[in-house]
């Protein structure tokens, strides 16, 4: 089973690479992390080195992805994340995602704002695991 686990540096992010690290330890899994951001940055490169390490720790031989290349600079760009990581499961034949949602927010904040895990769910074509903040 291909896994995806998109990460953005948040305690959410990481709780869920560390159940997707729990999936894989369970056997037959593979794991495929990804950071979307505008430009790499020290913070960017910080976490990914972050998520190296708990890859490592565990012998999961993989490299964290950075992708800079979507031009973020809008209001939702959240949703841009969010559809380009459904792109990424259409494309990637991938079996699941396991995402990290923020805490509560309200309807005008999702509206104004967006949701990549809202935008995930609504539109992916395969499971969605959820890890709430």
């Amino acid at each position: 089973m291909r896994v995806l686990v998109p990460i953005d540096g948040s305690d959410c992010s990481f709780a869920a690479l560390d159940y997707a690290i729990d999936l894989y330890n369970m056997g037959g899994v593979s794991l495929h992390v990804v950071h979307i951001t505008d430009y790499e940055t020290d913070a960017s490169e910080a976490l990914l080195e972050k998520a190296t390490e708990k890859l490592d720790a565990v012998g999961i031989d993989t490299e964290p992805e950075l992708i800079t290349s979507l031009g973020l600079d809008s209001p939702k760009a959240s949703v841009k994340i969010g559809e380009h990581i459904v792109s990424l499961l259409e494309d990637g034949d991938y079996d699941q995602v396991i995402i990290g949602r923020h805490g509560e927010r309200g309807r005008l904040e999702d509206f104004l704002l967006g949701s990549t895990s809202e935008t995930i769910v609504q539109h992916t074509p395969v499971p969605v695991t959820v890890i709430p903040a």
